[in-house]
């Protein structure tokens, strides 16, 4: 699995407890799990991240340039990500 050790507390808090928490704290560890619910075909896990990401403000993503061109970039290359890459680019533009 390819996550730091942040990224695996959070993938096992939202398997066991659907708890999503660390994910809401940290742009990093969401971007993380959104890769592993795809990687590991959890829908869920996939459509917290998502719901995640859209629920923030600008604010959260401050100085996360490299987290949203990232996030940005995953969108593009799969398909259903058009409500996200749309909030990636509004906050890029901010």
């Amino acid at each position: 699995m390819d996550l730091t050790e942040a990224g695996l507390e959070a993938f096992l808090k939202f398997v066991y407890y659907s708890d999503v928490a660390d994910a809401v704290r940290t742009p990093e560890v969401a971007l993380e799990l959104l890769e592993a619910g795809h990687k590991y075909d959890i829908l869920s896990l996939e459509t917290s991240m998502q719901d995640v990401f859209l629920q923030q403000s600008a604010d959260w993503f401050k100085d996360k340039v490299e987290i949203l061109v990232r996030l940005f970039l995953w969108t593009l290359k799969l398909e259903g990500y058009e409500q996200l890459k749309q909030r990636v680019v509004l906050v890029m533009k901010s």
